[in-house]
């Protein structure tokens, strides 16, 4: 996964370039909306690549418009640790585009995404402006601090095996069959 060319100015034929979807966005009016999206560069992203990386000093928020996309970290064991997935419709990158610090996660695309891009400057200007949406975002922050909470926790709570045996369950994937016949 390498960034190198990862983020492409030229968008899948038919993008619409809207963050109205975005959990932010959905219930604000149109033209509180478009303030935001005039300050926004628009990429596709293909599968497999790196958005950016923890420990990157860019400090640009992103909106995921379309497509899959995964927070992970590494342990000191190397083993890369996911944080969660994130789908169309949501965002990424706020910590350090709030508090202007070094990425603290690495994110990569799952599928291939399609990203608006705001510089952090231009965000936080926004935010200055718009309260409904400070308040959303705070909401967001609660959300992902008990969800990991709750991971923690969880994970503390169990033995080796039984951490390896979840860790089994999450990478199981159905059988696209369905049930094998006897």
């Amino acid at each position: 996964m390498d960034r190198q060319g990862a983020l492409r100015p030229e968008l899948p034929e038919g993008t619409e370039k809207s963050l109205k979807a975005n959990f932010l966005f959905c219930e604000q009016p149109d033209d509180v909306v478009a303030e935001l999206e005039n300050s926004c560069e628009w990429f596709w992203c293909p599968a497999g690549k790196k958005i950016f990386d923890r420990d990157d000093t860019d400090a640009e928020e992103f909106f995921l418009v379309d497509g899959l996309a995964r927070v992970v970290d590494h342990a000191q064991s190397r083993q890369e640790v996911a944080f969660s997935d994130l789908e169309a419709s949501t965002v990424f990158g706020e910590l350090s585009a709030i508090d202007g610090a070094e990425r603290s996660a690495t994110v990569y695309t799952v599928e291939g995404n399609v990203l608006a891009v705001v510089p952090a400057p231009a965000f936080v200007a926004y935010l200055k402006r718009q309260p409904e949406v400070i308040l959303l975002l705070m909401r967001h922050f609660v959300s992902s601090i008990l969800q990991l909470n709750s991971r923690v926790v969880g994970l503390s709570s169990l033995t080796g095996v039984q951490r390896i045996y979840g860790e089994l369950l999450q990478m199981a994937e159905p059988d696209p069959q369905g049930a094998a016949a006897g």
